[in-house]
């Protein structure tokens, strides 16, 4: 969807924000980011309360893309209250997207609080915002995948370089 040409398609995604399929909404946040339809934006801050963990990592990951850094405080709120992890995982890089210098106390707080691979994502954000701010002067330098993961799939990043995907066609489960 973020690759058709048409400047109308913004327009015309705005409406499956609402949706009530989390499949649509979640796509449509996406596409929205990657469009960089800032016209969407509240409409997908609105989607940081869905219930589904999945609409709101699109969301987190879309509003990352827009670029826009006034919804870094929406970012930081659902850092600390959001309990999925692959949620905060995706903030984590959102925020280094928005180059969110004054999340640095939020991704500290956290850092104390984690466990895990979440430990390693609030360090490596918080590390890269402050390598950030004291290149700020220096012409700025970029922090956009600053998680360092090379691969990402449902909000998930990974740094290996090798990703193996099972399927269970057993239908056991």
């Amino acid at each position: 969807l973020s690759r058709l040409e048409d400047p109308r398609i913004a327009d015309r995604l705005l409406p499956c924000l609402e949706d009530t399929s989390w499949l649509v909404a979640a796509t449509a946040a996406r596409a929205l980011g990657e469009r960089k339809a800032t016209q969407a934006k509240d409409g997908i801050v609105a989607l940081l309360g869905h219930k589904d963990q999945r609409v709101r990592i699109a969301a987190v990951d879309a509003l990352g893309l827009l670029g826009d850094a006034s919804v870094q405080g929406d970012l930081v709120k659902l850092l600390a209250a959001d309990k999925e992890w692959r949620v905060k995982a995706a903030i984590c890089e959102a925020l280094c997207r928005l180059k969110a210098i004054d999340a640095i106390p939020a991704l500290r707080n956290q850092l104390q609080k984690a466990e895990g691979r979440l430990k390693d994502d609030f360090s490596r954000a918080a590390q890269a915002l402050q390598e950030a701010e004291a290149a700020g002067s220096q012409g700025g330098k970029s922090v956009e995948g600053v998680a360092g993961y090379d691969f990402h799939y449902e909000g998930i990043g990974s740094s290996s370089k090798r990703v193996v995907f099972l399927m269970d066609c057993s239908q056991s489960m």
